[in-house]
């Protein structure tokens, strides 16, 4: 794992990623939480991104699209064929890339969007790099699909030993209700 620290923008784009990926909760009444070109609008804005001009089938087709292939990355058994994937989406990425002054004094490279894109290309760029910067920092090994069936909520485990196994406290309750009520069960079969 990189030691360099991540700044803000990074930050974000991490942050852009990983909630693309988690696009469908069958929790919600909605699985699919962008479903509709509205959705994707929304999404558009709640990132700080323009949504002009607006979206269309095409770019709906082509964020979802995009999605599934970052989860792609992170489900996939092999470190091998994850490390292909992303390299596939890499390649349509044009970045710019910039050298920035971090806050400890040294430098280091900075990589966003190139300019003049239109808004879904601008959120394909920043969400498969900031995918790229999730396992550069962290580890593959700490992105981690929620052990709480039927989640599919994908999250950084963050915590110090490595140990986090639920998205949220919502499925570890729900996980650990659903596993005290088997045990039940099972005991009162014997």
């Amino acid at each position: 794992m990189s030691k360099s620290s991540i700044d803000h923008y990074e930050q974000w784009q991490i942050a852009l990623a990983i909630d693309l990926l988690d696009s469908f909760d069958p929790l919600f009444e909605v699985p699919e939480q962008r479903a509709t070109l509205a959705d994707l609008h929304q999404f558009l804005l709640e990132y700080g991104l323009s949504a002009e001009p607006e979206p269309d089938a095409t770019d709906l087709a082509t964020i979802q699209q995009l999605s599934a292939d970052l989860r792609e990355v992170v489900e996939v058994e092999d470190d091998e064929l994850a490390a292909q994937r992303m390299d596939d989406l890499l390649d349509s990425v044009r970045p710019h890339a910039s050298l920035i002054a971090d806050d400890e004094g040294g430098w280091h490279i900075r990589l966003a969007a190139g300019a003049g894109l239109d808004p879904v290309a601008r959120l394909s760029a920043e969400a498969t790099l900031g995918l790229a910067l999730a396992l550069q920092h962290h580890g593959r090994d700490r992105l981690r699909r929620c052990a709480a069936d039927p989640c599919r909520e994908i999250f950084i485990d963050l915590s110090r030993n490595g140990s986090r196994r639920f998205c949220s406290e919502r499925c570890s309750n729900r996980h650990n209700v659903a596993a005290f009520r088997e045990r039940q069960r099972a005991r009162e079969q014997e």
